[in-house]
């Protein structure tokens, strides 16, 4: 196994982690609790031998990845030794700088208490003298053992030993800086097989040779950048190699087309200096500058001095391979293409003819280059890949093989053109001729290709390789939200924030990566997106991993093998894990996953998980009781102080004390049927110890149970808050909480004094916050929380609640002002989609709301001081992206107006008008309406209005007296055109009908009616285009005029009518003639 993928599945992707380990160390060193002074030397020992360790692993990464086509570069058994050790002691780092960082939570949450946190440190201390404190004495252990696994690393790799520089502490040896490696030169090409791409490669060494561009020209590019595109494995490094050693730009006899060739492989590197370095490193005769760049700290200004006098005038060629952009932050386009130029400064001075090629495998970092040439590979022909595979099985690509042709070749056909694939799936095959061997092959390429070939490559690659070995220990179909696997893949550092983007959001990248690449199947259900389940190919749990059920268990005799790290129990996952009791594998999990039945093997339910056993968890991260059946959580909970995420079921009736001891805890989450007991099933009071709380995914009243919530400052996903000085909420509680991602519910408002004590909360600095909502209560006799009564103080406490700019989603719940607050009116929530102003009944004039360019729902509800809504609500402006607007239980509306209904709601497609008893105007109804309903009784008057997108037709529902409404002009003449379906029913007849515009209908129903033959005279005449007619418990009905039926009339049905009626239809010559006639 190559060095590079050791580094990977022995765990994740190390660099970032140990990287991440250097940061903690550091801030521990920083730390303002004397209790870590007598670690400082230590800690500082540990961030030198962690960096030099960062060094070591990236070297052999690359070393691995710069030798990948070479058939020696694989890893043995030592090699894998010491990576296993590695990767062990990485975990002991974090196991004992989350114990240091523990102690520092602990010292935090008793700083209002001087005299707990000297007798804490105290007792720290007389442990460290009696040499009792594990971490401690694990970290001196480290500082001798992690440099020894480094050089152990250094030598199987062959890399140099580290003999420079001065000693540091516990015989540590650290050189002054990197040695330059000088020119990285791609292998010779000696037997290597150059197959396919014939007509790319000739564009490419014309494209090197020739002062000319094949692409249209434009300001951004640059001829003398030359790209060649593709993704992972596609053959990108293989065409530039076979271009490198071309006679024609290589030369004979040092006749070279080019003066100085370089060769830099800059996968995974972002920022200027680490790019210009590597290149720097890769130009021949680098070296004679390489100690007047180490002096300077190997400065960006120092190394475009250095590389410009190496370039000087001479013809130059730079190969780049395996660009890669950063994509992360905003404006990043801008960013890379400010960064490329500042590092290929020094190559413009080269002589005329000097190029650049670039490997990448997105067409935009061609373009973030200004390539002028850029070549596509799309993939090798079938045949092709024949020729690869037979070159590796066999040693040549011409051996004849009959028996095996077709087999191959159905091999070939699996691979998408990829040769790396080829090179690297053949090997299981090496000098093999029997056809069962490559048949099995065949079986098994489907699955390898998804489950590794696209997620070769650089950094990202390696944390979505990393991401999908995780996902393989969940059981096969097993349905999961995304939310819920990023949440654990963040618990074990596998993926971390940058550059803005929250973990959250470089997690849902991971998730839709995951998807493009079929790794993770889309459940939807009611047409939605609902939840994922792992791709029946991701099925093979990778080093470290382990999936089994009871019965594997049973059958495994409790063994287990002991480089295990993350183990999921699966069916009768309760029971399996009760047999592990006293197992040493336990207590180096990092990750514990049960799916249980639900029952014992005596169909008894499983509902408690063994105490002893869970204490014994000591390294463990991420513990997901999920999917049991358990009914409550032992105490031993709270020795779990390495714990991140905790998953609990439904069934879950209480949660202990002792969870507040977990003071590393990110996510705790809870069943959404969940239903705790009382009050006493949820330990609000202690909840604020855990200060690296990210979400809680629970009920909302839980959330809000929580005092001193404002510590948890960390908090992504949605918190309700329930204001109440008296019980520890006070406003100033949200002022720290600035990360929250999505619903802030403040409630009880009334307990609000002024706007002063409102600003406390600090809403304006809540930059991610997606929906607020703002909800006083009505007051209550004998309550203390009353503060604000009049409407005066209620305007004051509105008007200090300022939102941020971009929340998205506002509600106003049983405000009792009068006025709108100042920043309601203003163009400040530019983002503001969704409005809700509920039960706000002494609110007179509503804001205007054409400052709201994003607009799209509006609902206004129980607004009892509302008369008018008219020219007010939209100014000299447009509501111009409202789509949706609700009108409810507004008792005093009696006009709603606008001059031009059309301009003023350009896009609005639903309108609801609801329980306004007293609303007599209204606007003629925008063309863009889809649906509408205005309805002051649901028993007696309501006209409903909808579209069908299979007819392309609106049907109407008129009942009682709302027929009226078609005198007032309502309807738009284009919904009127394109009715073509009528219902009315119990309409008294007290009022004249107007459907002269409703000439499209084909069906009208009557039921429950005052029909006349005069009324249904006055349908006949106006609907000519009727096909259907349907006259339902209309009991008077005596006369029908035969004489006026349209000549489209095709079906009658009349039930439930007067027998005199029935009589006269069935006995009528003209209307037996109509095709379809049902009367009873």
């Amino acid at each position: 196994m190559p060095a590079s993928t050791l580094l990977v599945v022995g765990g994740w992707v190390f660099s970032p982690i140990i990287k991440e380990l250097i940061g903690e160390a550091r801030s521990l060193v920083s730390s303002k609790y004397s209790s870590f002074k007598h670690l400082t030397k230590h800690l500082r020992q540990l961030v030198d031998v962690l960096e030099e360790m960062t060094a070591t692993v990236e070297a052999v990464q690359q070393q691995a990845e710069l030798r990948r086509s070479d058939e020696d570069v694989s890893a043995g058994g030592g090699m894998a030794s010491w990576v296993g050790r590695l990767v062990d002691a990485i975990h002991d780092v974090e196991s004992v700088l989350d114990v240091f960082t523990y102690d520092d939570i602990v010292m935090s949450n008793l700083r209002d208490n001087k005299v707990a946190q000297v007798a804490h440190s105290a007792a720290r201390a007389g442990r460290r003298l009696i040499g009792r404190d594990k971490a401690f004495n694990r970290l001196k252990k480290l500082l001798d053992e992690l440099p020894l696994i480094q050089q152990s690393l250094r030598d199987l790799a062959q890399l140099p030993r580290n003999d420079s520089g001065g000693s540091r502490g516990r015989g540590y040896s650290r050189s002054v800086s990197r040695k330059a490696t000088g020119p990285l030169l791609p292998g010779a090409t000696g037997q290597e097989l150059f197959v396919g791409y014939e007509r790319e490669y000739g564009r490419l060494v014309s494209a090197l040779l020739n002062d000319v561009s094949d692409q249209p020209s434009s300001s951004s590019s640059n001829k003398n950048v030359v790209a060649v595109i593709g993704h992972s494995g596609i053959g990108k490094t293989m065409i530039a190699r076979r271009a490198w050693h071309d006679e024609r730009i290589n030369g004979n006899n040092n006749k070279k087309h080019f003066d100085l060739m370089v060769w830099a492989s800059v996968g995974c590197m972002f920022t200027e200096t680490e790019l210009l370095a590597e290149i720097w490193r890769s130009i021949p005769g680098s070296s004679g500058v390489e100690e007047k760049c180490a002096a300077a700290g190997m400065s960006f200004g120092v190394l475009q001095q250095a590389i410009s006098g190496l370039v000087g005038s001479r013809r130059c060629l730079l190969v780049l391979d395996d660009v890669c952009n950063d994509e992360s932050g905003r404006d990043w386009t801008e960013k890379m293409r400010t960064t490329w130029e500042d590092v290929l400064a020094p190559f413009r001075d080269g002589g005329n003819g000097s190029r650049i090629l670039v490997t990448c495998r997105a067409t935009i970092c061609a373009k973030v280059l200004g390539a002028g040439t850029k070549i596509p590979l799309n993939g090798l022909r079938a045949d092709d890949l024949v020729l690869v595979l037979k070159k590796t099985a066999f040693g040549d690509a011409h051996k004849e093989t009959p028996v095996l042709d077709g087999v191959i070749r159905s091999v070939a056909e699996q691979l998408r053109g990829s040769p790396s694939a080829a090179k690297t799936i053949v090997g299981m095959v090496r000098n093999k001729q029997r056809k069962k061997d490559w048949k099995k092959l065949l079986e098994k390429v489907g699955s390898w290709y998804a489950g590794e070939v696209p997620l070769a490559g650089a950094a990202y690659e390696s944390s979505l390789r990393s991401c999908l070995k995780f996902c393989s220990m969940f059981p096969d179909k097993w349905e999961f939200e995304a939310e819920t696997l990023v949440k654990m893949w963040i618990a074990h550092g596998i993926i971390r924030g940058d550059h803005g983007q929250s973990m959250e959001d470089v997690g849902r990248e991971y998730v839709r990566a995951l998807q493009a690449r079929s790794m993770l199947k889309t459940i939807s259900r009611d047409g939605r997106a609902t939840c994922f389940a792992i791709h029946e190919q991701v099925s093979v749990c990778a080093t470290g991993f382990l999936r089994l059920s009871n019965d594997d268990l049973v059958r495994r005799r409790g063994s287990i093998p002991a480089s295990v790290r993350h183990l999921s129990l699966t069916g009768g996952g309760c029971l399996a894990l009760a047999q592990l009791k006293d197992n040493p594998v336990l207590k180096k999990l990092r990750t514990l996953l049960i799916f249980d039945d639900g029952h014992s093997s005596s169909g008894t339910a499983v509902s408690a998980i063994d105490n002893h056993v869970l204490k014994q968890l000591k390294a463990v991260r991420v513990v997901d009781f999920a999917g049991t059946r358990i009914t409550e959580l032992p105490k031993g909970v709270g020795k779990l102080k390495h714990l991140r995420y905790l998953g609990l079921p439904d069934s879950v009736r209480s949660i202990p004390a002792a969870v507040t001891k977990l003071l590393h805890l990110q996510t705790l989450s809870l069943g959404k049927d969940c239903k705790l007991d009382g009050d006493h099933g949820f330990p609000g009071d202690g909840m604020s110890r855990l200060i690296n709380l990210r979400h809680l995914d629970m009920d909302m009243k839980y959330v809000a149970m929580i005092r001193g919530i404002g510590r948890l400052e960390k908090l992504q996903g949605s918190v309700e808050f329930c204001a109440d000085r008296g019980r520890g909420h006070g406003m100033e509680e949200l002022a720290g909480i600035h990360s929250i991602h999505g619903t802030l519910t403040v409630k009880g408002l009334q307990a609000v004094a002024n706007k002063e004590e409102a600003q406390k909360a600090q809403l304006g600095r809540k930059d991610f916050l997606k929906t607020l909502k703002l909800e006083w209560e009505p007051p209550k006799l004998g309550d203390r929380r009353t503060c604000s009564t009049s409407m005066d103080s209620h305007e004051q406490v509105l008007e200090g609640l300022q939102p941020n700019g971009r929340i998205e989603e506002l509600q106003i719940q049983r405000y009792q002002g009068a006025s709108s607050p100042s920043w309601l009116e203003s163009n400040l929530l530019a983002s503001l989609s969704h409005l809700n102003l509920v039960n706000c009944r002494n609110w007179r004039v509503l804001p205007c709301l054409s400052q709201l360019p994003d607009l799209r729902v509006l609902h206004i509800k129980e607004m009892y001081a509302i008369a008018r809504i008219d020219h007010r609500l939209y100014g000299s402006g447009v509501l111009q992206s409202l789509e949706k607007l609700v009108l409810n239980d507004m008792p005093s509306l009696v006009e709603w107006s606008a001059e031009s209904s059309d301009r003023a709601f350009p896009r609005l497609q639903e309108i609801l008008i609801l329980n306004c008893p007293r609303l007599a105007k209204l606007p003629r109804v925008p063309a863009t309406v889809k649906k509408m309903r205005i309805e002051k009784d649901s028993s007696s008057y309501y006209l409903d209005m909808a579209f069908s997108p299979k007819s392309s037709s609106f049907t109407l529902d008129v009942h009682g007296e709302a027929l009226q409404l078609l005198q007032q002009d309502l309807l738009h003449r284009d919904h009127a055109l394109a009715v073509s379906a009528l219902s009315i029913s119990k309409y008294a007849g007290e009022s004249e009908v107007n459907v002269k515009l409703l000439s499209s209908v084909r069906s009208l129903s009557l039921s429950r009616c005052v029909v006349t033959d005069r009324l249904l005279g006055v349908f006949f005449q106006n609907l000519q285009s009727l096909e259907k007619l349907q006259i339902s418990d209309c009991g008077d009905f005596l006369e029908f005029p035969e004489d006026a039926m349209p000549p489209s009339l095709k079906s009658i049905e009349v039930n439930r009518c007067h027998p005199t009626l029935a009589q006269k239809l069935r006995g009528s010559a003209r209307i037996s003639s109509i095709p379809r006639v049902h009367i009873c």
